[in-house]
């Protein structure tokens, strides 16, 4: 034991010294393989175990032996990736043979009332073992396999043939992230309740031709990531394009670049593509023509300025087609009030010559010159276009002064429908809103904190509790802009975009309710499947079709949460008094040894900053993690330090790991506070489980402000009492929702068939 900890020291020494980053980043890397080690120390009390010292000082060390050889690849990023990926092997690489299938099929069927098709199951999971290991063994690249479209998958092929494309699926996963740890002579692999997960959603248990559209639950920290990427990888290999849908970009990004070279080994990362429902929506908009994409934004553009001319475009192809199929991450997400009842609505930003000008006169007249008034903001404007205080007067006369009309769709008050205007009729009527959004943003000071500068200098909306730069609503960011700049101003920061001096115009509707409808085949995955409201439910199975769903059992057995929602509960009246037991709740958490880690999950960003205003003077270890956090991976990854007491928004609390350390997990491991009561149930579970994940300890508890729970129409001296609240609340907005999803459709019917209109 001796001998390995000293060979850890001195790669932690040879990390220090090598000169490969700036002083930073050497800190952080060398920081991450600490930890790293740290957690593999309690593996050395196994020397006893084996029979050769020299077997248990390879494994003890050689794993980060290699990686301080290679720098993990010369990047920080791949250093850090390959390091949690050590740290990750010690616990998993003992766990990953612990239970088998017949256990695993045997835990299916007590969550399913059953397990259909055992048989088959079994056999094609068997196909695919020793074809696993034969793969491995063999370490060939990848072949080229049969193009047969899912619904032509007969039952021989997917018992036959499906097993052996994801054995060779899987082992090149196995073999690319196994670059350290196979030093040792091992490898990661999908243990089996993800194989079988990956079965049952290719249909491999059907008894009939083709692959039935499945939703599954797989539970937090059990691998829904992999299960996905490997389902998309055999999917991608047998002809199909594949769209993952996640509902934020923290984990399109993640995932995307987690499994990207894997998908490059395959030679399928151009027909697999990683995006958030937002992007989903875009690309409806942005169709595929001799392999570019031609966007309705431009289009728009086009017509009205009278770019281009010439001939109209042939039509598009599809841009979901009969190979199509969209795998959904945290599906359940998809079907909260956000989207699935929500719309997306593209518009086109015109760059005008003269608009910055005018824009920028707007705001003098009603900050400068106090006017308040719409009707003498505007008139007022209309008088400086004709004079020759505006430079621009001639280069704007020639936008506003064509005659040509067009169409474009606009918001009647119940619909979208085509009205026809001519240049100067929009910018007259963009014109009133204009000075009026000006007035409400000098007035209001109340809508001022979602709205910053950022660091490069852009103005930025908040959308939920991030901040960026791409979210529009008229042009309260324009003057917005002004309000915080206070002169000196930039219209365009590169790459980023216009700070002022553009016309935002609508292009139309899309209902995110009906962007999977086109798809011929919906796979997806959930931690929560199990909490879908009824509403949600008859979505699945009525608008989608999805009739197969399925609960996966925990590869790591029973949970390890300590959590009674009669006891772990407090209300408090105050706002103060609320605050107060938030920060004592944590102090206890921590212990007199501050032993364990705490996360805090609060409602919003500024609650957030309140308590850290008014505490964080008494915490020693305080980080904040929220969406506009820039080193997310590094926040979560100190998450798990004892003594560490992580602040984070909402939006953390769903597919964020928090890893703790071996110090923690031996005091009780990470305990969460959440601050409110979550309106949707399944929020409130994911919260939960960023702790106690895999088979990892850890505790929760709800601390919440009466006011609170008021205000979001909640009311209740206990859980049990809250909990019935909720359930009425969802049962009141799922039928809203559905009432209003046939609008939102018939809005989406008519934004598309404004698009082909372009075409010929």
């Amino acid at each position: 034991t001796i001998d390995a900890i000293t060979t850890l020291l001195s790669y932690i020494c040879a990390q220090l010294e090598c000169a490969r980053w700036t002083d930073s980043d050497q800190l952080t890397s060398t920081a991450a393989l600490i930890s790293s080690m740290r957690s593999s120390l309690i593996y050395l009390r196994e020397q006893a175990e084996y029979v050769s010292f020299e077997v248990f000082l390879e494994e003890s060390t050689k794993p980060f032996s290699s990686l301080i050889e290679t720098g993990g690849g010369q990047s920080l990023t791949g250093f850090l990736r390959r390091v949690a990926l050590i740290k990750e092997s010690f616990c998993y690489l003992r766990r990953q043979n612990e239970m088998s299938l017949p256990e695993a099929l045997r835990a299916f069927g007590e969550l399913n009332g059953g397990c259909a098709a055992e048989e088959s199951i079994q056999r094609a999971y068997q196909q695919y073992c020793d074809r696993f290991e034969q793969y491995m063994a063999e370490r060939n690249s990848p072949r080229d396999h049969p193009k047969i479209l899912f619904r032509d998958w007969s039952v021989q092929f997917k018992q036959t043939e499906l097993p052996q494309i994801l054995a060779r699926v899987a082992a090149v996963w196995a073999i690319a992230v196994s670059t350290d740890v196979s030093s040792t002579g091992k490898f990661f692999k999908p243990h089996c309740v993800q194989i079988l997960c990956v079965l049952k959603l290719l249909g491999v248990d059907a008894g009939t031709t083709g692959v039935p559209k499945h939703l599954a639950q797989v539970l937090t920290g059990q691998g829904k990531s992999l299960i996905l990427a490997l389902i998309a990888a055999v999917l991608a290999l047998t002809g199909h394009y594949v769209q993952i849908g996640c509902y934020n970009e923290y984990l399109v990004k993640r995932d995307g670049g987690e499994f990207e070279e894997f998908y490059k080994l395959l030679g399928v990362s151009d027909v697999i593509k990683y995006g958030t429902f937002e992007d989903m929506a875009n690309a409806v908009v942005a169709p595929e023509v001799d392999g570019k994409r031609m966007e309705l934004r431009t289009f728009v553009q086009d017509m009205i300025l009278s770019y281009g001319g010439g001939s109209r475009p042939k039509k598009p192809k599809p841009q979901v087609r009969a190979n199509s199929v969209l795998l959904m991450d945290e599906v359940d997400v998809f079907f909260t009030k956000e989207y699935y009842g929500n719309v997306y609505c593209p518009a086109s930003f015109l760059y005008v010559p003269g608009l910055a000008e005018i824009q920028v006169r707007i705001w003098n007249e009603v900050h400068a010159r106090d006017l308040r008034d719409t009707h003498k903001v505007t008139a007022a404007i209309q008088r400086f276009i004709g004079t020759p205080l505006f430079t621009e007067r001639a280069n704007f006369a020639e936008f506003r002064n064509k005659a040509t009309p067009f169409d474009l769709l606009i918001y009647d008050g119940t619909k979208h429908v085509r009205r026809s205007y001519t240049c100067k009729e929009l910018f007259d009527e963009h014109l009133q809103t204009m000075a009026s959004n000006a007035i409400e943003v000098e007035t209001n000071t109340a809508n001022h904190r979602d709205y910053k500068l950022s660091p490069e200098g852009v103005i930025t909306h908040r959308v939920k509790e991030k901040y960026e730069n791409r979210t529009f609503i008229q042009y309260y960011c324009i003057f917005h802009y002004f309000r915080l700049k206070q002169g000196s101003y930039t219209t365009f920061v590169s790459p980023s975009g216009f700070n002022y001096g553009y016309l935002n115009v609508a292009c139309g509707s899309l209902s995110y309710a009906m962007l999977p409808k086109a798809y011929p085949l919906i796979l997806g995955v959930t931690g929560t499947l199990t909490a879908l409201h009824p509403h949600e439910k008859a979505a699945i199975s009525q608008l989608y079709d999805i009739t197969r769903t399925s609960l996966m059992p925990s590869f790591f057995g029973c949970s390890r949460l300590a959590y009674d929602p009669a006891t772990n509960f407090t209300k408090l009246s105050t706002k103060s008094h609320w605050l107060a037991k938030i920060f004592t709740h944590v102090l206890v958490a921590l212990g007199e040894s501050t032993s364990r880690s705490v996360l805090v999950f609060f409602r919003d960003e500024a609650t957030l900053e309140e308590f850290r205003a008014q505490f964080s003077g008494q915490l020693a270890r305080l980080q904040v993690l929220t969406e506009n956090s820039a080193q997310q991976a590094q926040i979560t990854g100190q998450a798990g330090v004892p003594g560490t007491v992580t602040l984070a928004t909402r939006a953390m609390g769903r597919g964020v790991d928090f890893r703790s350390s071996v110090a923690v997990e031996k005091a009780g491991g990470v305990h969460v506070i959440q601050t409110f009561f979550s309106l949707d149930v399944k929020e409130e579970r994911q919260i939960r489980g960023r702790t106690a994940r895999k088979d990892n300890r850890g505790s929760y508890e709800l601390v919440l402000w009466e006011e609170d729970l008021r205000a979001n129409g909640l009311g209740g001296e206990t859980y049990a009492e809250l909990e019935v609240a909720r359930a009425q609340l969802v049962a009141r907005e799922g039928g809203s929702i559905a009432k209003g999803i046939e609008q939102r459709g018939q809005d989406h019917r008519t934004t598309m068939q404004y698009l082909q209109g372009f075409f010929e």
